[in-house]
């Protein structure tokens, strides 16, 4: 085994779990755990994992500020499995304290972790940030016997993961009060354990999955197959972030609308065509956040290259997944990619893949995610699962059906290697329209128009209505961006 002080530039991307027994409210048990459910991620400065290394990591709780007082110390020795994945139970380390003790309606509380690089005491500093998701079977532990109604601290999500050193923070707050807790329990768990199980199959994936991707392999055209991203892209201005949407059913709304540069503070998952970030184009609108206005084309102003020609090629970089690192995609670029026009045609009515039923090469169907309508893409070689209903509408382009799949069933089809394709909004100009989408290629149509794949609740699946004749999508409509990545 390699010796962990060999390896210089780690950086730790945590993850804070809440077990499922932390999360019953003590009325429902006897009594809560004083455990937290911690994992996390140890990667190398290039964006790979530290594979399978020994290493001793000590976590510390400071209250108040980030250099407050230390309220509790443990120290673990971990080894990290093949993705770089490691888990422990804060309170189950080495520690002469208690963290039962911790008053935790008196934080903020903030947890400092730091890694042994020698195998002595030599402890670095790999992050120190705030723990916002208090674990509240912990705080009810202390407050229940006061016969007090209390407003409960934010619970954890096992998607509210605080990357380190300026990758991202997609935190979403939850607040649940103990008259409606027990209420909201059984939704919640559902949920919490459909985006868990998201997160953990992102980072324990078979070999040659790349981070961030859904483990199907889909044939794009022949002897070429690829990885679809695990969910949409999304960006943020302010920290010029980019990251895949937690699951592939999450979209962002109505906050895609009047996009301006005076409000970059937030998160946008439509984007024009070309929008990269990348100046290199001539491209009077290359920014993510560009939006079209009535008179953006008319004033000389194009999204993507000034010429009839492809994100491909001298124009790669205009493509978001070649010109910029994905936070939670292995934080590279030139790593994700878009399909062209005449691989979205090959991949969903040409190629070859499994029979599902009397089904022959099944390659798609419609269906509601979550409550949200999208097409699910088999891939080349699937097998159904056998507790989850099976689509009526495969391979139908003239279905307006969307039969209903729960998270964990559809997780169940995920972990199959399923993609899912939410259907619905776009941004026209200054405003956002409703049930339909469209997904952007690489693909120039003129020096002003792009390819899109286009998808409608209320409108057949056609190859030649939804892709090869959508040649009048003007660049500067916001649409969404689902990358893929070479399979080698």
């Amino acid at each position: 085994m390699t010796p962990y002080n060999r390896h210089k530039g780690l950086a730790l991307q945590i993850v804070l779990l809440v077990g499922l027994m932390t999360w019953l409210p003590s009325r429902l048990i006897a009594q809560a755990p004083s455990l937290i459910s911690y994992q996390g991620m140890l990667m190398h400065a290039n964006g790979e994992p530290a594979v399978r290394e020994t290493l001793t990591l000590r976590l510390s709780l400071m209250k108040g500020v980030p250099d407050g007082a230390t309220v509790y110390t443990e120290r673990h020795s971990i080894t990290t499995t093949r993705n770089g994945l490691f888990h422990l139970l804060l309170g189950n380390g080495t520690t002469n304290e208690s963290l039962s003790a911790i008053d935790w309606s008196e934080g903020p509380y903030f947890m400092k972790s730091e890694v042994d690089t020698t195998g002595a005491t030599d402890y670095q500093i790999v992050s120190s940030d705030e723990l916002k998701s208090v674990p509240y079977a912990l705080y009810t532990n202390q407050t229940h016997h006061s016969q007090q109604t209390q407003e409960v601290p934010r619970v954890a999500h096992a998607d509210e993961a605080r990357h380190i050193d300026g990758l991202a923070d997609s935190l979403r707050p939850i607040h649940l009060s103990w008259d409606t807790m027990t209420s909201l329990m059984t939704d919640y768990i559902d949920s919490a354990i459909g985006q868990a199980a998201a997160m953990v199959d992102t980072w324990m994936s078979d070999e040659g999955v790349p981070f961030g991707g859904v483990k199907g392999v889909f044939s794009v055209a022949a002897g070429r197959q690829v990885f679809f991203a695990k969910g949409n892209l999304q960006y943020n201005d302010s920290s010029r972030t980019f990251r895949f949407a937690d699951n592939q059913y999450n979209v962002i709304t109505y906050t895609n609308n009047r996009v301006s540069e005076e409000d970059r503070n937030r998160w946008i998952d439509l984007f024009g065509w070309g929008t990269s970030g990348w100046s290199g184009s001539g491209s009077v609108y290359y920014e993510p956040f560009s939006w079209q206005t009535n008179d953006s084309l008319a004033d000389g102003g194009i999204y993507g290259p000034q010429a009839d020609a492809d994100l491909r090629g001298p124009y790669a970089n205009a493509d978001w997944g070649q010109h910029n690192a994905i936070a939670n995609g292995g934080n590279r670029a030139g790593q994700w990619r878009l399909l062209t026009k005449d691989e979205w045609y090959y991949l969903l009515f040409r190629r070859q893949s499994t029979d599902i039923g009397i089904i022959r090469n099944a390659r798609f169907a419609r269906a509601m995610v979550n409550s949200t309508y999208g097409l699910i893409i088999f891939p080349d070689e699937y097998v159904h699962p056998a507790d989850a209903t099976l689509p009526e509408n495969i391979n139908d382009i003239n279905s307006y059906s969307f039969p209903q799949y729960s998270i964990l069933t559809w997780k169940r089809l995920e972990r199959c290697g399923c993609v899912f394709l939410p259907i619905n909004i776009y941004r026209d100009q200054l405003s956002t329209v409703t049930y339909q989408s469209y997904y952007w290629s690489s693909s120039s149509a003129s020096s002003t128009k792009a390819y899109a794949l286009w998808l409608s609740r209320n409108s057949s699946l056609n190859p030649y209505s939804n892709l090869i004749y959508k040649q009048s999508t003007d660049r500067g409509i916001g649409g969404y961006v689902r990358l893929v990545h070479d399979k080698q």
